[in-house]
Parts: C-alpha cells; sequence; structure tokens
C-alpha cells in the first residue's frame, strides 16, 4: 500500500488517483523504461514570462523524441531547498560544507535532465509538457549578449531569446547561454533541421549614448 502525498489518505500503489482527494497520482516507471532511456541532447536553464512582474524558471530538454519543459515555480523550489537541506543534514555534512552546497545547488539542478527518463520529469509538476518534434512548426535561438559601456569600461549581460512556435501557441524563454564554440546552434539543427533560426552573438559598444553593434 501506498499513501496520497496531498491527503495522506492509503492507496493501492496502482491508482491512477486518489479515492478521498482527487489528486492525480504519478505512475511508476518500469525498471526497463529506466534502463532504456536514453541521455537528453541538451538541458537549457531558461525562464518564462508568468504575468506583470512574474518569471517562472523552466528547464527546456531536448532529447530525441521531442522537447520536455520542465517548471519550477516558486512553491517548488523552496521544497526542494528544503528536501535538500534535510539532506545534507541527515548526511551529518559539516557546516561550511553545507553552507556551500546550498549556495550551489541551482547551479547544478538541471543536470539531473539528462539521465532522468521522462515520464519521471512529466510527473515531477502537473504543468510539465512535452512537445513531439513534429508539432514543432520554428525555433528561434538567439545568444545573450555582452554590452560594454565605453565610459567606465563595465560589462553588462544582456539575456537572450528562444522561441518555440507550435500550432496555436508561442513559448518565449529568456536564458543567460552564449554559445561560444556554437555547440547548442548544432544540436539544435541536428534535431530540428531547417526549422531553426539561430542568431548569434553581438558585441555592442556604447559610446557618447548611442550603441553600436558588431556581429
Amino acid at each position: 500500500m501506498a499513501f496520497c502525498s496531498k491527503c495522506g489518505n492509503e492507496i493501492k500503489i496502482s491508482s491512477r488517483f486518489c479515492g478521498s482527494c482527487g489528486e492525480n497520482l504519478p505512475q511508476k516507471t518500469s525498471d526497463a523504461s529506466l534502463e532504456n532511456a536514453k541521455p537528453a541532447r541538451l538541458v537549457l536553464s531558461t525562464s518564462r514570462n508568468a504575468g506583470f512582474l512574474r518569471a517562472v524558471s523552466c528547464y527546456v530538454i531536448l532529447n530525441e523524441d521531442g522537447i520536455i519543459l520542465a517548471n519550477l515555480g516558486k512553491k517548488r523550489q523552496s521544497e526542494e531547498l528544503l528536501n535538500h537541506r534535510l539532506k545534507l543534514k541527515d548526511e551529518g555534512v559539516g557546516f561550511m560544507k553545507a553552507a556551500y552546497s546550498v549556495m550551489t545547488y541551482w547551479h547544478d539542478y538541471g543536470k539531473k535532465y539528462y539521465t532522468m527518463p521522462t515520464q519521471l520529469i512529466l510527473d515531477e509538476d502537473t504543468s510539465n509538457r512535452q512537445i513531439p518534434y513534429t508539432d514543432v512548426q520554428n525555433l528561434f535561438f538567439k545568444t545573450a549578449r555582452y554590452r560594454q559601456q565605453s565610459s567606465d569600461g563595465s560589462n553588462v549581460s544582456s539575456p537572450g531569446k528562444l522561441i518555440i512556435q507550435i500550432p496555436q501557441e508561442k513559448l518565449s524563454f529568456r536564458h543567460k547561454y552564449f554559445d561560444s564554440k556554437k555547440n547548442i546552434k548544432k544540436i539544435l539543427a541536428e534535431l530540428l533541421g531547417d526549422k531553426v533560426r539561430y542568431k548569434g552573438r553581438m558585441l555592442s559598444f556604447t559610446i557618447g549614448g548611442s550603441s553600436d553593434m558588431i556581429d
């Protein structure tokens, strides 16, 4: 037997929803599917506009079958960080190492999606979704860039853009990838071919209040 994570009601392991509160229950992925799962080709850490002055973190995962969107809202971020702190405490990690681990936790968070099976990613959050490549009409990727201020020599980065067009919907994301070695460009081309539009890095110099762009 198992228990519903929402209301605590006892449920059968094979149940698809809780008979008490109606909560949808994630289905257990078979060991065979876990072993046969192919690693993702690319995982991008991005953010999406979620309303007035609100943004939601979203990992855009590209594997051999399609694109998976794994959302990470504020509530889940708090839950994930709490679970990480409890794990460190259970393992008896010292204060300094624990503090460093917490500070760097989100930096490596998305790496887990390279080996996580699709169904487990979808089960993480009800808002997560999968988009087959056949549904992608076009994908636009613009790299992030540096803006150099000549007056004081400081560098300011501008976020890049990722736009995925599917039937009746345009999905827009911001990211911080400069893709200086064109690895992202190569993978996108391999997976989506001529559906990809790619705009490489540009360097902007601000001189006397005007901005000059250099490819």
